[in-house]
């Protein structure tokens, strides 16, 4: 602070936990930073000194502790400017952060809630969480991470209204979703035109797993995907034997194994052969 290096500094990453008064610290000294990563800060009161980086656009709050209302009093001083938000692996959120998102930031482009959990009982009505981030937000999101959010109840319904409020969206990850289905695909298909990404790991209830005819798989799931001109990369289970063997599913039928890897290995082909970005798929564990 003294000789003015400070206010020069505009990225900052911290890989260890940092307390309440060193963020103080940080924020008197670097009051122009741009993007900050906090990894597991379990202080409270670290989004309230947040508020006063008037410059920040990037912000990582990785497993980080959220008190009730501090979300709420960061966002009101730094989401109209905000462009990227990850609030991965923070357990205690509430009703109010998710109507705090999409009250302040109108501008995000890039959210992820990968692995998120709520500070309350799940019901039905914790979907309609998402949704009011999803309708604030949703005109100027490219980037949704959804995966391993098991709280948020992810199905057919919230692609459909995804697919319908982010028609800009580039990469979506609804990884871990058991209930989410062909139909559900097909309406992001339908409507997010510009998708390059999709993260599909783990979801067990759509049809490259459960349909017993390679003539299904191709007519549900294969079908929507080529219309995705911009499609580049798809990720997958790669533990296919695990997963069939009912450790993440509940379904009493399944494919057996060498039909899956089959239609792993000709979604590939057929992929690469009609759309003219893709890549290939990854396989995740």
């Amino acid at each position: 602070k003294k000789n003015g290096v400070g206010t020069t500094v505009k990225k900052l990453r911290l890989i260890s936990k940092a307390s309440k008064d060193e963020i103080e610290m940080i924020v008197n000294t670097l009051p122009n930073l741009e993007a900050v990563y906090f990894c597991d800060s379990s202080s409270p009161g670290v989004p309230r000194h947040l508020a006063r980086l008037s410059h920040l656009r990037w912000l990582n709050l990785r497993g980080s502790a959220i008190a009730d209302g501090e979300l709420e009093e960061m966002l009101q001083g730094i989401g109209a400017n905000l462009c990227g938000l990850s609030l991965d692996d923070c357990e205690t959120m509430t009703r109010d952060d998710f109507r705090a998102i999409a009250a302040h930031c109108k501008s995000l482009r890039y959210l992820s809630l990968k692995g998120t959990e709520l500070s309350l009982d799940i019901t039905p009505e914790v979907k309609g969480y998402i949704f009011s981030v999803i309708w604030g937000c949703g005109d100027t999101l490219r980037y949704l991470d959804l995966g391993g959010c098991s709280d948020f109840r992810i199905d057919d319904t919230m692609l459909e209204f995804i697919a319908y409020n982010c028609p800009e969206m580039l990469i979506l990850d609804f990884s871990n979703s058991d209930l989410v289905t062909d139909v559900g695909l097909a309406r992001i298909a339908s409507r997010c035109k510009k998708i390059q990404l999709l993260g599909m790991v783990y979801c067990d209830n759509m049809g490259i797993y459960t349909f017993e005819s390679n003539e299904e798989f191709i007519d549900s799931f294969v079908t929507p995907l080529l219309s995705l001109r911009d499609l580049r990369t798809i990720v997958l289970s790669g533990d296919v034997d695990d997963m069939l063997d009912g450790e993440y599913g509940s379904l009493e039928t399944f494919p057996d194994h060498e039909d899956v890897w089959y239609r792993y290995g000709y979604l590939d082909g057929v992929l690469q052969s009609a759309l003219p970005n893709f890549k290939r798929i990854l396989r995740s564990i």
